[in-house]
């Protein structure tokens, strides 16, 4: 503990412990630099836990509670296998479930059912009130809406739909900011986007992300009505929703003895491929249509939009792996991930 010394007393350290602050300088200069831009760990038994020979069940979790410093997968080297950990910064907080493998497939499954039927629902009972809507814009929908269900007009029906649907679309925009950026910083950890994507600053937020989808968000703003800006974005939606659908079925059909904390039923498998396929019709006939359709317009401009935004993670990715090529010494999250074959790894 004397050798390491000088970094329990950093800076970095006690607020990575939440302890407060430590000491600024040198010292904590390299370890702020030790913990940045890491695409996985890779642990020695002893420093994961006291335990030695075979494991005795799954009680010893490591020395740091439900939340451990390292925010990126860690690998321990061991002779005796053990199933993979669920913890807070890696499973959506599966594992604070009381029992994962059963409470988390209910959490999920009543989840999707609330949601669907929230989705439905809504533009089902907004059919039934009001028919075949002429305005798409939100604000004439929900106070037509309010109108018809009391029978009231005026200023205060205004008032009462506009200012909820004004917060909830400035909490969607932040929403919109900080999703996106967490998503551009951990793509950019996983060494799939440039590293520039993945800068924290003083607070531990990724602001360079945030700026570039603000950036981003103002562009989009330029195409004018919201519904322009549904084709577009709709467009890359259903793409990802597609692939995560099709590399679901790939994955089960093709590894489906490989150890799963959570595992879905096998026909589930075909249950994603079904909806895969469906949202590839969704994308390419209803993409392509959607235009005429919704805005009224013969030009098929927006659904190429939407295909150019797609096809910009192209040159993002080459110029990432061009940059880890010219950096040699620097492990990407694929280096690492190669050295976790079953029996080495946990």
């Amino acid at each position: 503990m004397e050798l390491h010394g000088w970094f329990l007393e950093t800076d970095a350290f006690k607020k990575m412990h939440g302890q407060g602050e430590g000491t600024k300088g040198i010292d904590n200069d390299v370890a702020e630099q030790s913990f940045a831009n890491v695409g996985a760990w890779i642990l020695g038994r002893n420093m994961f836990g006291p335990v030695r020979g075979p494991w005795d069940g799954d009680s010893w979790k490591g020395w740091w509670g439900d939340n451990p410093p390292y925010h990126t997968p860690v690998f321990v080297l061991t002779h005796h296998p053990r199933s993979v950990l669920a913890m807070e910064a890696a499973a959506c907080y599966l594992g604070e479930c009381r029992n994962p493998a059963r409470d988390a497939k209910i959490a999920m499954t009543a989840e999707g059912i609330y949601g669907f039927f929230i989705f439905v629902m809504t533009a089902v009972v907004l059919v039934l009130v009001l028919g075949v809507a002429q305005n798409a814009d939100p604000l004439t929908i929900f106070s037509t809406f309010i109108t018809k269900i009391t029978g009231s007009s005026g200023g205060w029906v205004q008032w009462a739909i506009g200012l909820p649907l004004i917060v909830a679309l400035l909490l969607s925009v932040l929403n919109a900011i900080m999703g996106c950026a967490r998503s551009l910083y951990q793509t950019a950890e996983d060494g799939v986007l440039p590293r520039w994507f993945g800068h924290l600053n003083k607070h531990g937020v990724p602001d360079r992300a945030m700026a570039f989808n603000v950036v981003c968000s103002i562009i989009v703003l330029l195409f004018g009505s919201p519904l322009r800006i549904y084709i577009i974005s709709n467009i890359g939606y259903l793409f990802a929703c597609m692939m995560g659908f099709f590399a679901y079925f790939a994955h089960r059909q093709t590894r489906p003895s490989i150890e799963r904390p959570y595992r879905l039923p096998g026909f589930m498998r075909w249950v994603a491929l079904a909806v895969g396929l469906i949202c590839a019709v969704l994308l390419i006939f209803g993409g392509w249509n959607s235009p005429s359709v919704v805005v009224g317009t013969s030009s098929h401009a927006l659904f190429f939009v939407g295909l150019l935004v797609l096809a910009a993670y192209v040159p993002l990715h080459l110029w990432r792996r061009v940059t880890d090529r010219q950096a040699p010494g620097s492990p990407t999250p694929a280096l690492v991930a190669d050295a976790a074959e079953p029996g080495v790894a946990v």
